[in-house]
């Protein structure tokens, strides 16, 4: 009979954010500037039959339970004052006045050269997810309508093999940041990384026509309301392995969102499906998890772009080279990016 996880503080421990030595408790972890806020507030799991109670519950039903219980703490920046928070919308929408148009333009003169033979199909993804990157980090530092911090920038190693990055996923910025992350840090100079997308975003002309210059991975789900879980197409699925596997063979990297959509209930993760552990197992390749804290107060599924706040953190955990089975995976998903996720928590896997 399995025996059930031992809890976070016996597996883990808490690191710093700023250093890295060790504190006590992940509540003692608390950045400089942030401030505290409640947990949430309706409730997330709720009491079933006599099976249910007697079942070992998922690593995601043990994230929702510490969340209602109040065990990951939600701590958040300072919110803006009405002037600056109106100062910030405007340097957002023009930030991605100029983004969309740039980035636009740089597709459609990648497809050109592709067209006339001086890049072959392979260079015009890679040589335009690094431009695109490029743009949007550099914008981000002329017009900053929020403040992107990177932590754990020393984890990120460029070898040869492929890596599956895992993340949470927030809110139409998601995007966004990781393409202002690789921009930044050159991620991508040696393995571009792809990102999987919902189909449904190639109405956009804008952005239908980056994800096709760039070769991103689509997949299609129906559009079932955030109650119901992900309902995944079938053949939608196979085409998007297929394409998963051909582009790690062909030098780049896959990153994958495992819940599948924006998370309403952000900070508290939702349910996580195993395919980028799949990914992981077939390439022998390791996985590399990082946590975002912040973004849902700057964009969210409720209140679209308000930018409340103005503070992004974001977290490269090291790459992990040794998950045995989707419970494991599920388990480091909700223990390494949980704590960052609510109170910008750095666990170290031990």
């Amino acid at each position: 009979v399995p025996q059930q996880a031992a809890p976070l503080s016996r597996r883990f421990r808490v690191r710093a954010t700023t250093r890295k030595t060790a504190g006590s408790t992940v509540a003692q972890q608390v950045p400089a500037g942030i401030q505290s806020s409640q947990a949430p507030s309706r409730p997330i799991v709720e009491g079933g039959d006599a099976d249910d109670k007697n079942r070992i519950p998922t690593a995601h039903e043990r994230h929702l339970r510490a969340a209602q219980a109040g065990l990951i703490p939600r701590l958040r920046a300072p919110r803006l004052g009405p002037l600056k928070k109106m100062l910030t919308k405007a340097q957002a929408y023009t930030y991605f006045a100029l983004f969309f148009s740039l980035s636009y333009l740089w597709c459609l003169s990648a497809q050109a050269l592709f067209k006339v033979g001086v890049f072959s199909e392979l260079e015009r993804q890679k040589v335009t997810i690094r431009m695109v990157g490029q743009i949007a980090s550099s914008l981000l530092s002329i017009l900053p309508f929020f403040e992107l911090e990177i932590h754990g920038q020393d984890n990120v190693t460029r070898e040869d093999g492929p890596v599956v990055w895992v993340a949470n996923h927030v809110s139409e910025l998601d995007l966004l940041v990781f393409l202002a992350i690789e921009g930044r840090l050159k991620v991508g100079k040696k393995r571009p990384i792809k990102f999987l997308y919902w189909s449904e975003l190639d109405q956009y002309p804008v952005l239908s026509t980056f994800v096709k210059t760039s070769g991103m991975i689509p997949v299609e789900m129906e559009d079932t309301g955030f109650e119901i879980e992900n309902q995944y197409k079938l053949h939608s699925v196979k085409d998007m392995m297929k394409r998963m596997n051909s582009a790690l063979d062909e030098g780049f990297d896959i990153a994958i969102l495992p819940e599948g959509r924006r998370n309403p209930d952000a900070p508290t993760l939702g349910k996580a499906f195993p395919g980028a552990y799949r990914l992981a197992k077939k390439h022998k390749a390791p996985i590399q998890f990082i946590g975002t804290h912040g973004i849902e107060d700057v964009w969210n599924v409720a209140d679209g772009l308000h930018c409340g706040r103005k503070r992004v953190s974001v977290n490269i955990f090291p790459k992990i080279h040794n998950i045995t089975s989707q419970e494991d995976f599920a388990r480091r998903f909700y223990d390494l990016i949980g704590p960052w996720a609510a109170s910008k928590t750095d666990v170290v896997d031990s």
